[in-house]
């Protein structure tokens, strides 16, 4: 989907933006899996806590930086709109529909670590 954006918008400053766009997601997908792990077992925290608990403030950390950065990803496609054809609308639609998924899955990992939502926008 990012790829066949970036070929929608060949030049100027619609294509810096897509590729802005582009970069955060690849970046916030390659952070997230950096830091995020299986889930241990109770017995492996109670064996090892400050380890794991060090994993897990690390892993909420970089998961709400990743959220802000979608955040942004979408208020950056959200600026394109008004000056789009309806093809690229569509397709500006779908990345964020994407966005917005990721977003979710985002917020629910950082739940699932015990971690405090950061508020967004």
């Amino acid at each position: 989907m990012a790829e066949e954006m970036e070929k929608l918008f060949k030049k100027g400053e619609a294509a810096a933006a897509i590729a802005d766009v582009i970069e955060i997601l690849n970046l916030c997908g390659k952070s997230m899996a950096e830091v995020i792990d299986e889930v241990p077992s109770e017995a492996e925290i109670k064996e090892q806590f400050a380890k794991f608990d060090d994993a897990r403030i690390k892993a909420v950390e970089v998961s709400n930086d990743c959220l802000h950065d979608l955040d942004e990803a979408n208020g950056t496609l959200d600026s394109l709109k008004p000056d789009v054809n309806s093809d690229v609308l569509a397709e500006i639609s779908q990345l964020q529909t994407q966005i917005a998924e990721a977003m979710d899955d985002v917020i629910g990992t950082i739940e699932g670590y015990g971690g405090k939502v950061e508020p967004i926008g």
